[in-house]
């Protein structure tokens, strides 16, 4: 079966998804008077993406269905990027360096679109059903979860689960012109020449090879399912044996951005609906049992009782 998107005219959805113009007030997007007023507050450039931001949105409600979702995609991407870049820019001075600055820029922005469109197709799955080994799938207007929908097209077809929720629906094979999988080869492209260029200053030539040997590598993991940790253990060794080969000072740190990019994608290539944030649970209730007995004994025992209860002991 081929799933449908609402970019067809003739949606999968039971009623046709709301725009994104007419949102719920429980679902309304962050607004361009927040960026307002939190300007003198937060960093020039998080004020610039704001304008940016409610400028694309202002395009984007007299666009197409398929124009919004593309624009979609790339700014919430930018949104990774700049996050990146500015922890970037603390560390690493690219004032000088406008290649490297551009080549970290497309890492992080093509891993944003990666990783937020995988994501989104996983969500999907809670507006679906398996009915004979094909998806169905149920959606009201009011719910406004067209950036959702318009991803299920790309999906594959359950095998034999019987739970949407249960289904790792990323792991096997998608298409390759899926979102997530052409942004992930744009990343993994541009993270194998951010590499070099952060550690060194490699040839032209050199730093083109680089680049290629990412893209390959990143297009071998999206089509071999079955084999994905090894082949990026086998790209993340090729290409630091290109690196040697080409001088480059520190092989194995330069191999580093690519072989984040694809930590990352094995990551969330296996995610379930189900355990989408069971990890950052997992890690919430850990940080929770050691911290809590190491705050309890620095404040003392009158501080930590009126913590827990609102009030000092005796007081209700």
């Amino acid at each position: 079966m081929r799933n449908r998107s609402p970019c067809h005219r003739q949606s999968a959805a039971s009623s046709p998804v709301k725009p994104a113009s007419s949102r719920s007030r429980t679902n309304r997007p962050f607004s361009s008077a927040h960026c307002r007023f939190r300007a003198d507050k937060l960093p020039c450039s998080w004020s610039i993406f704001c304008s940016f931001r409610s400028r694309v949105r202002a395009v984007l409600a007299s666009a197409s269905s398929c124009s919004r979702l593309l624009a979609l995609w790339v700014v919430v991407g930018a949104g990774y990027a700049l996050r990146g870049m500015i922890g970037l820019v603390l560390a690493v001075d690219l004032g000088e360096r406008p290649v490297t600055l551009v080549a970290v820029a497309v890492t992080l922005w093509a891993f944003g679109i990666a990783f937020v469109t995988s994501r989104w197709a996983l969500e999907a799955l809670a507006f679906a059903r398996i009915d004979h080994g094909r998806l169905v799938w149920t959606a009201r207007a009011e719910q406004a979860r067209e950036h959702l929908l318009g991803l299920v097209r790309w999906l594959p077809a359950p095998a034999t689960e019987r739970d949407p929720a249960d289904w790792a629906a990323l792991r096997g094979r998608t298409p390759l012109t899926a979102p997530w999988n052409l942004a992930l080869v744009l990343a993994g492209t541009a993270a194998g020449l951010t590499g070099p260029l952060l550690t060194g200053f490699p040839r032209p030539a050199h730093a083109a090879a680089t680049a290629v040997l990412g893209g390959l590598a990143a297009v071998t993991a999206i089509v071999v399912p079955r084999g994905r940790l090894v082949v990026v253990l086998a790209g993340a060794a090729v290409l630091g044996g290109a690196l040697v080969v080409e001088g480059v000072a520190r092989p194995v740190a330069a191999v580093l951005p690519w072989l984040a990019v694809m930590a990352a994608y094995l990551v969330f290539s296996g995610k379930r609906l189900k355990t989408i944030g069971a990890g950052t649970r997992r890690a919430r209730a850990a940080a929770v049992a050691v911290l809590t007995p190491v705050a309890h004994t620095v404040v003392g025992e009158a501080t930590w009782s009126v913590l827990r209860t609102g009030g000092p002991r005796g007081s209700r």
